[in-house]
């Protein structure tokens, strides 16, 4: 029996068949109901307090006094062998729960719990704690340029890692980044001062503790990865060699939408895109709240608007927190024939524009950014690809980007239409930047035949911005507007335009 069950089955079982005996003598202690559903994150810790206080009862019955004398001594020795034989009594009734909640997420298999840089110029070592060992062959490891990039690819972790870790960099390493990359898979993104060589990477055991992955006598791995200087030329014939023989990865598909041609049967489609998600957070406030959730929680607030308004179709590039390519998120918008493109960010900018830095903002495509702030968040902005280890394809061919540039050009005046509708309905609902409508060459805005729209929501570099940007009343007035002006562009479109 042991050998077919093992310990911790025995014990479970005895302990659900000990419950099932003495359970309906106790009844429901500390809940009115049998099933409570767990408060949101929008509850507040005094609301939760309020609920529990109400719910419980305000004195123990006889009965289930009695019964709770009853099943003390009989489950004292279960949890005195459960702890001798292995984890602590908390993961059985861990186990319980999570049987018994359908809603409830099972713990993802491999945490990152710390990681760090060390060495100097001449070699330099990046070191990730994990709560397992992993083979190497699940690893790929491999080098790019435009900017030199080191990329390591592995199988899905939860980086439990303090925000902003990686921004400072040491010895060849400027700075890294880390996250879900896509579905079953995470990636670190080390960014170098020039060429490099992987010297060495491995997944070795480690004597350091993790309370994070449960009894301290469990160590975790660690993955280690050392650089060494490399030449120009050496780099760059390490990365030929690579694209002749590894097997492109397929990215993450963005929301999954019909295929209906909105061209043939007059149905609307718009194209909502929340900027960044993966391994690229965006902006972080000094607070800490991540630009990716800001703008991911708004597009689904937004799409929910917009089909409240009775528009046919509404997509998101993506609905969870994943990376998609800027490229990936044009040609997804172009594969949909979108009559609208409308990319959402929520931008930190450095001190010196801090204090000008404040409010919503409607950016459109241009060559050149139309001030010093808009070149800073374009920069930013476009430098997600960087940040998420994407090669860079080749340039178009001179014949395609004449076409484009006068496809691009038609495309410009209802553009233009659009942006002044929602600079104009913005205004009602919240505080817009001095000149809300700007210009700059963000990437995503790149599809010549799509009206394309960035909104800058507000500052994370600003405390009142991000204040609001967190408020569910303010997204609430903000997307209710938004949604009012693809309605009146979409009325002046067909009533005035011949496209």
């Amino acid at each position: 029996m042991v050998c077919k069950l093992g310990h911790w089955q025995i014990v479970r079982r005895f302990a659900q068949r000990l419950w099932a005996r003495h359970a309906p003598s106790i009844g429901p202690v500390g809940r009115t109901e049998p099933n409570v559903a767990p408060l949101g994150p929008a509850a507040t810790p005094s609301r939760h307090k309020r609920a529990r206080r109400s719910a419980m009862p305000a004195t123990p019955s006889s009965d289930t006094r009695s019964a709770a004398h009853k099943l003390f001594p009989l489950a004292l020795p279960t949890l005195l062998f459960a702890s001798h034989i292995g984890p602590g009594p908390s993961a059985l009734f861990a186990q319980t729960a999570l049987a018994a909640s359908p809603a409830a997420v099972p713990r993802p298999e491999l945490v990152a719990s710390g990681a760090r840089l060390s060495g100097n110029r001449e070699r330099t070592r990046l070191v990730v704690d994990l709560s397992r060992h992993i083979k190497e062959s699940e690893l790929d490891v491999f080098t790019l340029a435009r900017p030199y990039r080191v990329v390591i690819d592995m199988p899905a972790v939860e980086f439990r890692l303090p925000t902003g870790l990686g921004r400072k960099g040491k010895g060849l390493v400027h700075r890294f980044h880390y996250g879900t990359y896509v579905a079953g898979r995470a990636r670190i993104v080390v960014e170098v001062a020039g060429p490099v060589r992987v010297a060495n990477v491995r997944v070795a055991k480690s004597g350091i503790k993790s309370s994070i992955i449960g009894p301290a006598r469990q160590a975790p791995a660690q993955l280690v990865l050392e650089i060494v200087p490399s030449t120009p030329e050496r780099f760059l014939r390490v990365i030929e060699e690579r694209r002749r023989w590894r097997p492109r990865i397929r990215l993450e598909a963005p929301a999954k939408a019909s295929t209906v041609d909105s061209a043939r049967d007059g149905r609307t489609v718009i194209v909502i895109d929340p900027g960044h998600g993966g391994i690229d957070s965006g902006a972080i406030s000094r607070n800490g709240t991540l630009e990716k959730f800001v703008v991911l929680r708004f597009a689904k607030l937004l799409r929910k608007k917009l089909l409240e308004h009775g528009h046919d179709e509404v997509i998101l590039t993506r609905d969870h927190d994943v990376y998609v390519p800027l490229g990936k998120r044009v040609t997804f918008a172009q594969s949909k024939k979108a009559d609208l493109f409308i990319s959402l960010h929520a931008d930190f900018v450095s001190r010196r524009w801090a204090k000008k830095a404040r409010g919503a903002t409607v950016y459109t495509l241009s060559d050149r950014a139309s001030d010093q702030i808009s070149r800073e968040l374009e920069q930013h902005a476009n430098r997600s690809d960087i940040i998420a280890g994407v090669e860079f394809a080749e340039e178009s061919q001179p014949v395609r980007k004449i076409l484009v540039d006068l496809l691009r050009r038609e495309t410009n005046l209802r553009t233009l239409a659009f942006a002044g509708t929602l600079v104009d309905e913005l205004r009602r609902a919240t505080r817009l930047k001095q000149e809300p409508h700007r210009s700059a060459a963000f990437r995503v805005l790149k599809a010549p035949e799509i009206p394309s729209v960035l909104i800058e929501l507000g500052y994370l570099s600003n405390a009142i911005d991000e204040k609001l940007l967190k408020s569910q009343a303010w997204r609430e007035k903000v997307a209710e507007q938004i949604a009012v002006a693809v309605d009146k562009y979409l009325e002046q479109r067909v009533a005035k335009l011949p496209y």
